[in-house]
């Protein structure tokens, strides 16, 4: 199997979670009395439906057949990266079940900087991600 096959598809996934994470931002830096509630609840499922996609095509697509490829550097940077994918979704859905009902603007500062901060670490794990996944593309064989 090739490169090509493998990572079909993971750039325009990646590009549509970050196109999320942005409109995300963009919804919670304002103040409490602007803030659009059913716009980020919007967002938010989207951006939730958009992330389980991604997630899904890098782990059937790119992490588990490169797991089982037989090469063992490859094998290990694909593990090592599905161990991290899992973690940050882990970390969106403890986000996600932390604030989903408990909201008001006595806890407005806290929601805003626990939104920003998670947005923060996401967009640095695809950005690192990224590159791994490029690095990983450079371990199979150059199509004919």
């Amino acid at each position: 199997m090739s490169s090509i096959d493998l990572f079909a598809g993971y750039h325009d996934h990646q590009a549509q979670a970050l196109a999320g994470l942005s409109l995300t931002k963009s919804l919670i830096e304002t103040s409490f009395d602007a803030y659009d509630a059913a716009g980020m609840a919007a967002a938010r499922a989207v951006l939730s439906d958009t992330l389980q996609s991604y997630q899904q095509l890098k782990h059937e697509c790119i992490f588990n057949p490169a797991i089982v490829s037989g090469d063992p550097a490859r094998a290990d940077r694909a593990r090592t990266m599905k161990i991290a994918c899992i973690a940050a979704g882990e970390e969106y859905r403890h986000f996600i079940q932390t604030w989903t009902g408990v909201f008001g603007h006595d806890r407005w500062a806290e929601y805003r900087l626990s939104t920003l901060n998670l947005i923060k670490r996401l967009r640095d794990h695809i950005d690192t991600e990224r590159r791994a996944l490029d690095d990983l593309a450079t371990m199979y064989p150059k199509a004919a």
